[in-house]
């Protein structure tokens, strides 16, 4: 049983849709930590609002961080971009979903209750009355899921990313 939470839980942050974002592409390639703005545009057409933002980091462990959010209906795409020394690179994609519309691996959607998560992903290393808290180094992002009269609200999905000094 806990080996079977384990591996939903890696699956799920693989790619925690039931649907595959990039439409030609193998299984293989439709892991969430690779996403780019072009694959969800290319996905869910123009955002219906979008926000940038560069923070100046000079003399620290990177020069620029550059953030970029697309929103859609209960959907949000968040894209973490650094520069350092000159060269800007590709960081992380962090996702939150509020919407009921999108599906989620093993019907984690919102709505579901908390016992759902928990039997589909066992214990959370952080719990509290409106939050369960997942993720771990053998996985590539960490979660939380957000509940309101303990049903489901939000799921935010962090993308682990390390800086390249190269």
């Amino acid at each position: 049983e806990q080996k079977k939470q384990k591996e939903n839980l890696a699956s799920l942050a693989a790619n925690m849709f039931t649907f595959k974002m990039r439409k030609s592409a193998p299984d293989s390639k439709q892991d969430l930590g690779n996403l780019k703005e072009s694959d969800v545009v290319g996905y869910f057409g123009k955002p219906g609002s979008s926000e940038e933002e560069t923070l100046d980091f000079s003399g620290s462990y990177v020069d620029k961080i550059r953030t970029v959010a697309y929103h859609y209906d209960g959907l949000t795409f968040n894209f973490v971009h650094y520069e350092l020394k000159g060269k800007w690179s590709y960081g992380a994609c962090n996702i939150s979903v509020t919407g009921t519309k999108y599906g989620i691996k093993f019907g984690l959607n919102i709505g579901a209750t908390k016992d759902k998560v928990i039997s589909v992903l066992g214990d959370a290393e952080e719990t509290k009355p409106d939050l369960l808290k997942y993720g771990s180094n053998k996985v590539d992002a960490n979660f939380a899921f957000r509940f309101t009269n303990g049903k489901l609200e939000t799921i935010d999905r962090a993308q682990k990313f390390s800086v390249s000094l190269e």
